[in-house]
């Protein structure tokens, strides 16, 4: 943040990424979020779908 003034908030499984020069600092005492995803009904691309089937997966397993 000190060279290029950027700063984030990005979900945990983003802290499993090597990305050289970022380094990822947990928040402490805040609570989780709710996440919306928006998309045409009537056109859902497959890559939406495999997104939201992993985002259900994934949220049922975190409880």
């Amino acid at each position: 943040m000190a060279r290029t003034g950027f700063c984030s908030v990005v979900p945990r499984s983003a802290t499993g990424i090597a990305l050289p020069g970022v380094g990822f600092v947990p928040l402490a005492g805040v609570p989780p979020v709710r996440l919306g995803c928006l998309y045409r009904a009537d056109d859902v691309p497959w890559l939406v779908e495999a997104f939201l089937d992993h985002v259900s997966a994934t949220s049922l397993e975190a409880g």
